[in-house]
């Protein structure tokens, strides 16, 4: 009963003051904002009156003192006073709810102005929460009261000037200067309140924010999304949906998107996807989630309710492209797989949606679905190997096409016996030569496509047609040449045809009328270390089958110079090195021999021979060959001395080792006498 008369009183002079206020006293008025805080807060509530009247305002802001006198007085005495600190950022508010007169605030930097009265507020809270939190005593009734009071108040002025901010960060730049000053930390700051109108406010000015990576990252240093989710589910249903949006916004950046998994959404969330007004935004925020492997592990629950919705809507053009695209990634985890498989009538709801309705996400889903190898539903999809690939022949969609591809290559075909028929009757063969044209299809088409031949290729009944269809196997090898760059397309290729080497009629056409072999040889130096072990992986069957030896010494050798590549690089090094080194002497010698002359030489070397007492013997080239060294020319033997050099070089003198030899027969003789 006192708050409403307290309430009761205030509209009337509310409405007294309105009465009573002219544009004729606009002068008065601001005089008296200048004759203490009690004259301020009377005049500032005239002011506010006029204010709020949109005709009233462009006169208002046309006055020069008025902004300059407000603004003063919230700067110099709204720190003492709540009331009057409202009154004049409530002036505020009826000027910026118009973009006309955001320049004029500007000027007068009433943003500033008013973050700075939010930011005194806030650690005039946190002190009082601090000072409580150190009494350690329970307020009582009176003191409970008056801090309910307060706060009230408090949070009065803060919605308004919240409301200021809001409407100025219209302008990007103006915007951008506040989040500067730490607009994130004092948002966040009020997510701790109570009040459901302050909150919205602040939750939508925050979604506002969130929209740029700079604000995103600093709402992830203030671990916002923890807080957030305290408001997940919410009776206030306009709260819960401005903090969904702000939710989903964040959802986009990845820190705050591993803050909310760590949090515990995905459980909140899948509580909400029952209730109809906010189940859209519970299912996009899912699947932001869903990105994540741990996350897509906790939605279990949950498929069998979205695969019904999605199969049990009557128009498929209705259905919620949200809903599928939640179970395209979802189907990338094993158990949720199975749990689809298992919803009655999942498996043949989403192959009629796909094939009779051509809907790629339905598509993607099934693909997704099947990658899933050894899982009963693999066995099951197989059985639609018919109506995918007529699909896939008579659609005009590539993407409708691309899918469907996809999900034939990750089928376990070669359980379906009847497909080498199936094959014919689609003329599905032919449509793979077509797709592997130069330039006929896009890439992603041309890699299934190749995914899809390997798939064939493991059926023993689909051999002999690939094997005779003329122009498939060509195809493939010139795609490979042609997308060196793709290393999936060149992957996809080289498994296709290491399954076709497994296959006689097969492996005969490929060794002998195909040039795969020096292909793989080339791609045991790719720098993928897959392509490289599957080359090797066919070669080896190469190898295997290589009766004649015509490709095996090829083939060893290669991986020898692969295996060994380090050690013949260092060698080969080595060699170029000394080779270098020998050119470099060789240069240099040259070098030196350029520079002497012959006849320089010719004398050095007769200075040397007469310094050692040599003399040179001259040489008549008429004279006999060896005839100045005592060489008998004449004798049968050519180069035998002859008598005279024999016993002294011409003389007829004897010997002295002649004499030394009778000498020393004498001496025997007399000793043995």
């Amino acid at each position: 009963g006192t708050e409403g008369g307290r309430t009761a009183e205030s509209t009337s002079q509310r409405q007294q003051q309105q009465q009573s206020a002219t544009m004729d006293a606009l002068g008065d008025y601001i005089d008296q904002c200048y004759d203490g805080i009690e004259a301020a807060l009377v005049a500032t509530g005239q002011l506010l009156s006029l204010a709020r009247e949109p005709t009233n305002l462009e006169t208002l802001i046309g006055d020069d003192r008025l902004l300059g006198c407000l603004t003063r007085l919230l700067n110099d005495e709204g720190k003492k006073s709540s009331d009057l600190a409202v009154n004049i950022v409530s002036i505020a508010y009826a000027f910026c709810a118009y973009s006309d007169f955001h320049s004029a605030l500007s000027e007068f930097k009433v943003g500033s102005l008013v973050m700075d009265v939010v930011d005194l507020e806030i650690k005039r809270h946190a002190l009082r929460e601090r000072e409580r939190a150190a009494r350690g005593e329970a307020l009582g009734a009176e003191e409970e009261k008056r801090e309910r009071v307060r706060v009230r108040k408090q949070e009065k002025l803060l919605y308004v000037c919240f409301h200021v901010l809001l409407n100025l960060a219209e302008d990007i730049n103006t915007e951008r200067k506040m989040c500067n000053h730490g607009i994130v930390a004092m948002l966040a700051a009020m997510l701790q309140r109570q009040n459901a109108d302050l909150l919205i406010l602040v939750v939508a000015f925050l979604k506002k924010l969130s929209i740029f990576q700079e604000n995103a990252d600093e709402m992830a240093k203030a671990r916002l999304a923890g807080k957030l989710i305290a408001f997940v589910p919410n009776k206030h249903e306009a709260l819960l949906e401005q903090v969904l949006h702000l939710l989903f916004n964040l959802s986009f950046h990845a820190k705050c998107r591993a803050q909310l998994g760590k949090a515990g959404l995905t459980p909140k969330l899948l509580s909400l996807l029952r209730k109809g007004r906010h189940r859209l935004l519970a299912v996009r925020l899912l699947y932001q989630l869903s990105a994540v492997d741990d996350e897509r592990a906790k939605m279990t629950s949950s498929v069998p309710m979205l695969v019904g919705t999605v199969i049990n809507t009557p128009d498929a053009s209705m259905v919620p492209p949200e809903v599928l695209a939640l179970l395209v990634n979802l189907m990338t985890n094993a158990d949720n797989a199975r749990a689809c498989s298992k919803a009655r009538g999942a498996l043949r709801g989403l192959v009629a949606l796909a094939v009779r309705h051509e809907h790629v996400l339905a598509l993607k889903t099934l693909r997704n679905m099947a990658q899933h190898v050894g899982q009963d539903h693999c066995e099951e999809l197989a059985m639609y190997s018919g109506d995918l690939l007529a699909l896939a022949r008579q659609t005009e969609s590539a993407d409708v096409q691309v899918e469907a591809l996809g999900l034939l290559a990750n089928l376990p075909l070669v359980q379906v016996e009847e497909l080498p028929d199936l094959l014919l009757q689609h003329d599905a063969i032919d449509l793979a030569q077509q797709l592997l044209m130069s330039g006929f299809a896009e890439d992603d088409c041309v890699l299934e496509v190749a995914r899809l031949v390997g798939t064939w290729a493991e059926h023993a009944g689909c051999v002999p047609l690939l094997a005779r269809s003329g122009r498939l196997l060509p195809r493939l090898l010139e795609v490979l040449a042609e997308k060196q760059d793709d290393d999936e397309i060149v992957l996809a290729i080289i498994f296709a045809f290491y399954r076709l080497l497994f296959h006689e009629e097969s492996r005969e056409v490929i060794l002998t009328e195909t040039q795969l072999v020096t292909h793989l040889l080339e791609m045991l130096c790719d720098k993928n270390m897959a392509i490289r072990q599957q080359s090797s992986l066919a070669l080896d069957m190469v190898m295997e089958h290589d009766e004649d030896g015509i490709w095996s010494v090829q083939i060893r050798e290669r991986k020898y110079r692969m295996h060994n590549s380090d050690w013949l690089d260092a060698i080969e090094e080595l060699d170029v090195e000394q080779y270098e080194e020998a050119m470099l002497v060789n240069e240099a010698l040259n070098k030196m021999a350029a520079v002497h002359d012959v006849s320089e030489l010719e004398a050095a070397e007769a200075q040397m021979e007469a310094e050692a007492g040599r003399s040179r013997l001259d040489y008549d080239e008429h004279d006999a060959y060896g005839a100045e060294y005592g060489l008998d020319m004449e004798g049968d033997v050519y180069g035998a001395l002859s008598e005279e050099a024999y016993l002294g070089m011409g003389g007829n003198e004897e010997s002295d080792y002649e004499d030394e030899y009778e000498e020393e027969l004498d001496d025997e003789d007399a000793v043995s006498g």
